[in-house]
């Protein structure tokens, strides 16, 4: 499958330093918006990004967060492994399909779930 991300924030630490290496949204001045923007096309090394670095990527859009632990392996790129890079990993258990969902919230408003406060007209619901 595929991984895509909206507004991604992408922070390194190297050497116990963190940094903001890549960061998009509102709220940003021009210079951060073009300095982001430059580190995009850049490699990971010319980033200071090395083996033992870590990458947090988190999009909160999405209420997506990642870690990705940067590890260098001198056989690739080679002629044995003409590949350039390699990601290993696991996934955590998917959340609930999106029809387990629509089931919990239906029964969350069922009548004999709710409690209204007729003076606001707020209805509470029990989780």
């Amino acid at each position: 499958g595929n991984l895509g991300m909206l507004n991604p924030t992408i922070y390194a630490t190297t050497a116990g330093n963190v940094s903001i290496i890549y960061e998009c949204g509102e709220g940003l001045e021009a210079d951060e918006v073009e300095m982001y923007e430059s580190n995009a096309k850049k490699s990971l090394s010319d980033l200071n990004v090395d083996s033992g670095s870590t990458l947090e990527i988190g999009d909160l859009s999405q209420s997506l967060n990642l870690s990705v632990l940067v590890t260098h392996n001198s056989a690739l790129g080679s002629e044995a492994a003409p590949v350039e890079f390699s990601m290993k990993g696991s996934v955590p258990e998917s959340a609930p399909s999106e029809a387990a969902s629509e089931a919990v919230e239906e029964e969350a408003l069922q009548p004999s779930k709710k409690r209204r406060r007729e003076d606001d007209g707020v209805v509470f619901v029990p989780t």
